[in-house]
């Protein structure tokens, strides 16, 4: 065998160790997460062992965080493929960006019009919709046609009027009007986040209305820089180093706000549980061996319980709230509701976000750690 096929090799098996090693660590960081924002961090050293960790979970928790991000940086995204061109020198670079910021505006104009349909409680048809994108993609040539006006005087002041015409359509007019379109992508990761958005229940209309505007141009910002970065990249050199070093801003920003609104990480850890079944949140019953959970232990942690008759097992209704290695976590049917109330961020205080995390951790400690062994459905 040649030394460049042992190097080849040895290349995929350094990869693949480092691969791994990632998915093991996303694994336990994703159920540290997990078990620390429900109080129950006592059971993670009997689920998590290294055998458990060296499984495909961590493809399926490394997919989650790739599927948010879609959904979260989808205006990013499709604002490179829509601004991006051939071009590479300083001036393309600097009217590229100019169109980023453009996007940026007509993005703010869009959830702005969200904001006054639900203020003013218009019917929102489908054909209210349509006319309004068509109306942010005009705005948006028109406002790229007052920024650029020098350089499209200078450009098409030897041109005859066919090609002025084309000129004007496909080069200074289609991406302005494609982004005044694109611009509504924004509603996506908003509406997504929005659901979880607290709103003070003594708030008014224009109160919320200014809220939700805070919110979205947060959302905007978030999109906007990235996309920026994307488009000062050098791309004389191929695509890879500046996919490669904006997807670590994407994933750095992704850090950053989960920093700030905490319910991110946990719609993401949420949904990857989800995929992997290691939560099933529907209530089922379920038989416990007495000699591995004496029937009292239920009974002083507020557990509605019938014993069979041979009282070898205690029947309880409740929900698999965590499941991993050999442990299940079992819990009152009210934990759920806790859980979804815990899904929660505000803007402008922490307060309730804190009194959220309590009552969800106060409700798992009536939670039973239980080995497979000891259940049956």
């Amino acid at each position: 065998m040649s030394d460049s096929t042992i190097n080849s090799y040895g290349g995929i098996l350094r990869f693949g160790a480092g691969f791994s090693i990632v998915l093991m660590t996303l694994t336990a960081i994703f159920i540290w997460f997990y078990l620390t924002w429900i109080g129950r961090l006592d059971i993670f050293l009997q689920a998590v062992t290294f055998n458990e960790l060296f499984s495909f979970s961590g493809i399926i928790f490394l997919s989650s965080i790739i599927l948010f991000c879609g959904v979260l940086f989808l205006p990013c995204l499709l604002g490179c493929l829509v601004i991006h061109g051939n071009q590479n020198n300083a001036k393309s670079k600097r009217k590229k960006v100019l169109q980023a910021f453009i996007y940026a505006g007509s993005s703010f104009l869009c959830i702005t019009f969200v904001a006054l349909i639900s203020l003013f409680d218009i019917d929102p048809g489908e054909f209210t919709f349509i006319a309004l994108m068509l109306l942010t993609g005009i705005i948006s040539v028109f406002i790229t046609f007052i920024l650029q006006r020098k350089s499209i005087r200078s450009h098409l002041k030897s041109l005859n009027t066919i090609t002025k015409i084309k000129i004007l359509l496909l080069d200074y007019s289609m991406k302005p009007f494609l982004l005044g379109i694109n611009c509504w992508l924004v509603v996506f990761p908003i509406t997504l986040l929005s659901k979880f958005l607290h709103v003070e229940s003594g708030m008014d209309d224009y109160q919320q209305t200014s809220l939700f505007l805070v919110y979205g141009t947060l959302v905007i910002v978030i999109n906007i820089f990235p996309l920026i970065f994307f488009l000062r990249q050098d791309f004389s050199r191929g695509w890879f180093k500046p996919l490669r070093n904006t997807t670590g801003v994407v994933f750095a920003l992704l850090l950053l706000s989960s920093a700030f609104m905490h319910v991110i990480p946990l719609l993401i850890v949420n949904m990857a549980f989800r995929m992997t079944g290691m939560t099933i949140m529907e209530p089922v019953t379920i038989s416990i061996k007495t000699d591995e959970i004496p029937s009292e232990m239920l009974h002083s942690r507020g557990w509605k319980y019938q014993l069979s008759e041979d009282k070898k097992f205690s029947l309880v209704s409740g929900v698999i709230f965590f499941s991993y290695g050999g442990v299940y976590l079992v819990c009152p049917k009210e934990t759920t509701k806790k859980f979804r109330e815990s899904i929660i961020f505000d803007i402008l205080s922490e307060e309730i976000e804190k009194k959220a995390r309590e009552e969800i951790k106060k409700s798992a400690q009536q939670c039973i750690a239980v080995d497979k062994s000891a259940l049956n459905f």
